[in-house]
């Protein structure tokens, strides 16, 4: 069926998105950070054990859930040594260099914590002005404002970070990380180990594809990545999807993998599309196609130019993120884009709203968050977070698995 074309605008990326953050390559998971098995996404810091998530077999697939045994409590909601409500609320703010739809998505989980971790929050979009963004910081400074949640343009994230510490006002980076010039992290953050899920999203379409064609010759599909090479994260996105479809396929690989760098054509679903459309109408002896991206708008647009070409019955997708899909499966979508790995926003957001508000109260200065996820040669952390791999079959489990978990909050 036709996929509406008036849909939400996505990015993983990140972190990733958005989304859409990422480690170095050859990073090895942190401390009690699982490689595979079920999603292990946290049970609810009131107590109570919320139901499984999905099973990770078929059709989904985890990537590493944070430690809950082992792990720092400090800037996370199961600190229980923490009464939210002795003091006056925090004035939060989240300022975004050009507002997508994944940040209010995310602002609105943003908002909801507030309620729990007593801090007001608000939003400002500088629309892609950077000296708008960091003059409205100064501004916010002497307004009062405790903290700022923020989305910088990735080429002044540094001077983000150093105007943030010469006003004195603790920041968090919430949908990619903040690195300086060399690469380094500059605040704590959060990541989905890109390398690790873009090998788990190869692998997923690998162990399901015959689910939906058949015992087809692996030599007649062909394989396209999308992605933009501007951002490291979503590099790595890459890297980890194509790596394991060449260890898996190597003679494939060598004939028919396709590197999709959407880098000159933006971030957008008509960026998905032309990019996908272009490459399946030059390659019209590509039986069937594997499509993965490291944001869902690309997966969305790739859909879109499987339609059009009427090729639906021979092509799978798997994006990076479900925010449309869901609703789309919701209101009876089964074309081919069949299968996204997933977080919920109100799993993502809890670290950062709460790791704000240690930094806020004093009890944690930036270093000494999560120290179980410092990478050898950082100073701060990069928290992992739990994703999992989602179908029309399973979507509704882990949406439940997701209310059960926000019900055990409150």
């Amino acid at each position: 069926m036709k996929r509406s074309l008036a849909v939400l605008l996505s990015a993983l990326l990140c972190m990733s998105a958005v989304s859409c953050a990422g480690g170095n390559p050859g990073e090895s998971p942190p401390p009690s950070v699982s490689s595979g098995g079920s999603p292990t996404a946290e049970a609810p810091p009131s107590g109570g054990e919320p139901s499984a998530p999905p099973d990770a077999s078929t059709p989904a697939a985890a990537t590493p859930a944070e430690p809950t045994a082992t792990g720092s409590v400090v800037g996370r909601y199961a600190d229980k040594s923490v009464d939210y409500f002795s003091r006056e609320p925090y004035e939060f703010v989240y300022m975004v260099n050009g507002m997508l739809v994944i940040h209010q998505l995310l602002g609105e989980a943003l908002a909801d914590w507030g309620g729990r971790v007593n801090y007001n929050y608000s939003e400002y979009d500088s629309g892609s002005d950077m000296n708008a963004f960091l003059t409205t910081m100064e501004t916010y400074a002497t307004q009062g404002y405790d903290g700022f949640f923020v989305d910088p343009d990735v080429t002044v994230a540094q001077r983000t970070a150093e105007l943030a510490e010469d006003l004195g006002i603790p920041i968090f980076p919430v949908l990619v990380p903040m690195r300086d010039n060399d690469g380094k992290l500059i605040t704590p953050g959060l990541h989905l180990d890109s390398i690790m899920v873009g090998g788990l999203q190869t692998q997923w379409l690998i162990d399901n594809y015959t689910n939906y064609w058949g015992d087809v010759d692996p030599a007649e599909i062909g394989y396209l990545f999308l992605y933009a090479s501007f951002n490291k994260n979503l590099v790595d996105n890459m890297v980890g999807a194509r790596d394991k479809f060449q260890e898996t396929w190597p003679d494939t690989f060598e004939k028919n993998y396709y590197d999709g760098d959407c880098l000159a054509l933006g971030v957008s679903i008509e960026a998905g599309f032309d990019y996908t459309s272009s490459i399946f109408t030059a390659n019209p002896d590509v039986k069937y196609w594997f499509v993965s991206s490291c944001l869902e708008d690309y997966g969305q647009g790739a859909a879109r130019a499987a339609e059009d070409l009427n090729m639906e019955d021979r092509v799978l997708i798997l994006s990076n993120g479900a925010n449309t899909l869901i609703p789309d499966w919701q209101g009876g979508y089964d074309g081919c884009w069949v299968a996204a790995l997933h977080y919920a926003n109100e799993i993502f957001t809890e670290p950062i709203a709460c790791g704000l508000v240690a930094l806020a109260d004093g009890r944690a200065k930036p270093e000494d968050l999560w120290p179980e996820y410092k990478q050898p040669g950082e100073k701060y952390a990069l928290y992992v977070v739990p994703t999992v791999i989602i179908t029309k079959d399973t979507y509704q489990d882990y949406l439940q698995y997701v209310e059960d978990f926000v019900s055990g909050l409150d």
